[in-house]
């Protein structure tokens, strides 16, 4: 019976402690974002870090503005990690500006920006 007693104590213990790792996990999100258009080259770098290394994070864009609600038809596969960046080129430019979303995935969780823009235009032509 004590031995009962003390297994179903030292169970209890652990689950506890391992309900409290979970409920204090930070989830994951995105921070820092930094947004450039090359007019040279006609390319668009985006940037951002993550509070947790990732394994997938991609940026979805479309050729139109926030307001317009974009469909994102384009992804771009960006660098895993913490800290993650990715160019692409948008020429010819149809629209002043690149709408696109952030999203960022590791083990179920994702975290995902709202929509943010880029001034695409106009483009330097040599």
């Amino acid at each position: 019976m004590k031995r009962n007693i003390a297994l179903t104590a030292c169970f209890a213990v652990l689950l506890v402690a391992a309900l409290s790792q979970v409920a204090s996990a930070d989830p994951l999100a995105i921070s820092n974002v930094q947004k450039s258009f090359d007019g040279l080259n006609c390319a668009v770098t985006i940037t951002w870090d993550t509070n947790k290394s990732t394994d997938t994070d991609v940026v979805k864009w479309d050729r139109v503005s926030c307001a317009l609600n974009p469909t994102y038809p384009y992804v771009e596969n960006a660098t895993h990690g913490t800290s993650h960046s990715v160019t692409f080129s948008v020429d010819p430019p149809t629209s002043p500006k690149i709408a696109f979303v952030i999203e960022s995935s590791k083990g179920g969780q994702t975290a995902t920006t709202s929509c943010a823009a880029v001034v695409s235009a106009p483009c330097i032509s040599e």
